[in-house]
C-alpha cells in the first residue's frame, strides 16, 4: 500500500506494527467484495517543546542528533485523534482512531480502509482526559474543544492515496500548533476579598477550529474563570495562561478584560478590573503581559513594550 502525503508539518508519522487503539467511526460500510487496506501510523516526537520555549516552538523539528522520541514520551499532549476522510465527504470525520496517553502505545494507530483518496486530519491536544473533555474532529472543516475551552493543540491536514495491494511504507508527516497563547502574570498580591478571576478575550479569535484553513471557524468571545484561595497568592503571585484560536496567523485587535470578583457567578462584585486593548497574538507563539494586576491605576492605561522573557510572539508588555 502506497500513501501519498503532501508535506508541511512538524510531528512525524511513520508506519509501524499493529497497536491497541480505538477505531471509533468506520462510517463507510464495505461489501465482502471490497478488501480493506491496513493503514498504520506511528507518531514520534522530534524536539517539540512547550509553547514559547523556543523561537520555532510551533514546529516539531528533527533533532540535531537524529534521535526520535515517542509521542507518549514527549508528554506534551494527552489526546490524539486521527481521521481518514474519503474524498468528497464534506460532513463527517470518516474513519477515526482515538488514543489517550495512558495507553502504553500512545501515538501508534491503525486503520482499515478501502483503497481510495482521503484527507488525513490528525489532532493532538492536551486535555483533562475525561470523556466530556475530549477534542472532537467532526469533519475536515470543524474540530471542537469540550466546553469551548481551547487547549494547547497541534494538527495536520494532508491528502493521502491508499492503493490496493501495495505494501505499507513509512510515511513522514508533521503537525504544527494551531493555537496562540496569552499569559498574564501578576506582580502584586491578590486582594483577600478576591475569590474568583474572570478573563474575557474578544476580537479576531474563536473556539472552534477549521482544519482546512488552520484558523478558527468563526469569531467568538472567550471567557474563562477560576476560583481560588487568595491567601496563597500574597507572596507567590498568580499567573493565568489561556489558549485561543485566531482568524489569521498574526492579529493585533484582541481585547482582553480581567476582573477579580468577591463571589462566583453573576452575583460577584468586581474587586479590580483591568482592560488591555490591541493585544498582539500570533499562532504558535505566546504573548506575556506582566504587571501589578490588582493595584494598577484605572485611569492610566499606557503601556511600554517589554523584552520578551522567551522567544515568544515578541509582543509582551509590562503595565
Amino acid at each position: 500500500m502506497k500513501n501519498v502525503f503532501t508535506s508541511g508539518m512538524i510531528l512525524f508519522l511513520a508506519m509501524t506494527t499493529m497497536v491497541s487503539c480505538t477505531q471509533e467511526n468506520v462510517m463507510l460500510e464495505t461489501t465482502p467484495q471490497v478488501k480493506n487496506q491496513e493503514v498504520r501510523f506511528c507518531f514520534f516526537e522530534s524536539s517539540i517543546v512547550p509553547i514559547g520555549q523556543d523561537e520555532e516552538s510551533n514546529l516539531a523539528r528533527t533533532r540535531a542528533d537524529g534521535s526520535e522520541k515517542s509521542l507518549k514520551d514527549a508528554k506534551l499532549y494527552t489526546d490524539l485523534q486521527v481521521c481518514l476522510i474519503p474524498k468528497g465527504d464534506e460532513t463527517t470525520a470518516g474513519y477515526t482512531v482515538r488514543q489517550e496517553n495512558w495507553d502504553d502505545k500512545f501515538g501508534n494507530v491503525s486503520l482499515q480502509v478501502p483503497a481510495g483518496e482521503y484527507t488525513l486530519v490528525a489532532v493532538a491536544a492536551k486535555t483533562d482526559l475525561q470523556q466530556e473533555e475530549r477534542i472532537e474532529v467532526k469533519s475536515r472543516y470543524e474540530m471542537t474543544f469540550a466546553n469551548n475551552i481551547v487547549r494547547d493543540m497541534a494538527y495536520t491536514l494532508q491528502d493521502i492515496k491508499v492503493e490496493s495491494g501495495s505494501k505499507a511504507v513509512t510515511q513522514n508527516v508533521s503537525l504544527k500548533r494551531a493555537v496562540s497563547c496569552f499569559r498574564l502574570e501578576a506582580t502584586d498580591p491578590m486582594p483577600l476579598t478576591t475569590k474568583t478571576q474572570e478573563i474575557t478575550i474578544s476580537g479576531s479569535c474563536g473556539t472552534v477550529f477549521n482544519p482546512s484553513t488552520g484558523f478558527c471557524k468563526e469569531k467568538a468571545t472567550i471567557t474563562r474563570s477560576w476560583t481560588f484561595n487568595p491567601k496563597k497568592y500574597q507572596k507567590t503571585y498568580i499567573i493565568f495562561t489561556l489558549y485561543t484560536l485566531l482568524t489569521d496567523n498574526d492579529v493585533t485587535d484582541i481585547h482582553i478584560t480581567t476582573a477579580g470578583k468577591d463571589k462566583e457567578g453573576k452575583e460577584g462584585k468586581a474587586v479590580k478590573t483591568v482592560n488591555f486593548d490591541n493585544v498582539h497574538l500570533v499562532i504558535g507563539k505566546k504573548t506575556t503581559y506582566t504587571g501589578p494586576l490588582y493595584t494598577y491605576p484605572t485611569n492610566n492605561m499606557s503601556f511600554t513594550i517589554n523584552q520578551p522573557e522567551i522567544p515568544a510572539s515578541g509582543y509582551d508588555k509590562k503595565f
